[in-house]
């Protein structure tokens, strides 16, 4: 299932060729659903994040392109206990993730 608002032409092409089922609106998603699995650019995981929490959801919600940002709001999930796992990104390996990961992690 997913949720086609605001999503992209090849999303939504992409979502059909993978004959995912369109769940209308995000509300209906989500009382239809024990968990959200959030796949967007970085940039938008956080709008995501907060419309979410303006539903009573109860679920899980995994945010699988993680920011500063989504860990953040983390916290706000926590206090409505709406579990959110947020991936971290891979270890630092000499100059393999020069861009995701600091070099004292």
């Amino acid at each position: 299932m997913y949720v086609p608002t605001g999503r992209g032409h090849a999303s939504l092409q992409r979502a059909q060729e993978a004959d995912l089922e369109a769940a209308g609106p995000l509300e209906s998603a989500l009382a239809a659903s024990d968990f959200v699995l959030s796949v967007r650019p970085p940039h938008a995981a956080e709008d995501v994040a907060h419309e979410v929490l303006t539903h009573p959801f109860r679920g899980a919600h995994v945010e699988v392109n993680a920011s500063a940002r989504t860990r953040r709001i983390a916290a706000a999930y926590a206090e409505r206990d709406v579990l959110m796992l947020v991936p971290q990104p891979p270890a630092y390996r000499g100059d393999q993730y020069p861009t995701t990961a600091r070099k004292d992690q």
